[in-house]
């Protein structure tokens, strides 16, 4: 007698590489938000809830959909270039950690249990890959892991707002749909461009368009700097460190929409500027 599968071993083999078990170090990274509670723009569920939101969609959650799209839909010779400007788009030292560590041990146990990757990418471009490979289909993953990221910063939340687990699971439930709405709006920005253009600069085009967003944030934390810290060199120390910030995404933008053949010099310049 037959055994009738009950569950598509796709979508199992999803969710053990988002799971927690799996150890890519995902509970190290909470993505600033020890700064947010801080200073007080995160306090309670409420303002956590603006918080992930803000994160999911104006930040590393749409820019990470369109970087896995791109992955998932790339050569294996142009794997490398699209990986290359992930790398580009972390804005800080910090950042570039966060998504080559977990990417790097990503990598690493996948090989060793389903084989065929790369030694290395950057978190995004290595679950696309890997989801290709085994032809789990591409929305499918990109929604799983904007919410597997959404549930490591609720969980992170739970310890550092701090929020009861009834009110951190309360978010990612409320958080849950528009996950979905992000992955639909980034498929669409992946896609925007015709075939022919370099995936890269497909890729770059569509991330740059939140820049201006990016530069906004920035400017607020300069702000609030300036309020923060009242010792003239603390100030002109911290200033320093954020208009490096705004210069070098200020080269993002102009580089992806008018030069891009000179996005191998930004990412040399961008490894200079985060080590």
């Amino acid at each position: 007698m037959g055994t009738t599968m009950l569950t598509d071993p796709k979508l199992l083999t999803l969710t053990q590489w988002l799971s927690p078990a799996y150890p890519v170090g995902a509970f190290s990274y909470s993505h600033g938000l020890e700064w947010a509670v801080e200073v007080g723009h995160v306090t309670d569920a409420t303002s956590f809830a603006e918080w992930l939101r803000d994160i999911l969609e104006q930040g590393t959650g749409r820019n990470d959909a369109i970087l896995m799209a791109a992955s998932y839909r790339s050569t294996s010779e142009a794997l490398a270039e699209v990986d290359a400007l992930a790398c580009a788009f972390a804005a800080s030292k910090e950042r570039l950690l966060e998504t080559q560590a977990q990417g790097a041990a990503f990598c690493k146990v996948t090989a060793a249990i389903w084989g065929d990757m790369p030694p290395a990418l950057t978190y995004p471009v290595a679950l696309g890959h890997a989801a290709a490979t085994q032809g789990i289909p591409l929305d499918q993953t990109a929604v799983m892991y904007l919410h597997a990221f959404a549930s490591n910063l609720c969980a992170a939340a739970m310890r550092l707002v701090p929020l009861g687990q009834t009110e951190g699971n309360q978010v990612l439930h409320q958080l849950a749909p528009f996950c979905e709405a992000v992955v639909a709006a980034a498929m669409a920005a992946a896609a925007e461009s015709a075939a022919p253009v370099a995936p890269a600069v497909v890729v770059a085009v569509a991330v740059a368009k939140m820049v201006l967003v990016d530069l906004v944030v920035v400017l607020e934390e300069i702000v609030l700097l300036t309020m923060t810290y009242h010792l003239e060199f603390q100030v002109k120390e911290m200033l320093e460190e954020e208009v490096m910030i705004i210069v070098h995404l200020l080269a993002v933008a102009v580089v992806v929409l008018e030069q891009p053949a000179q996005m191998a010099a930004l990412q040399i310049q961008h490894q200079e500027l985060v080590v």
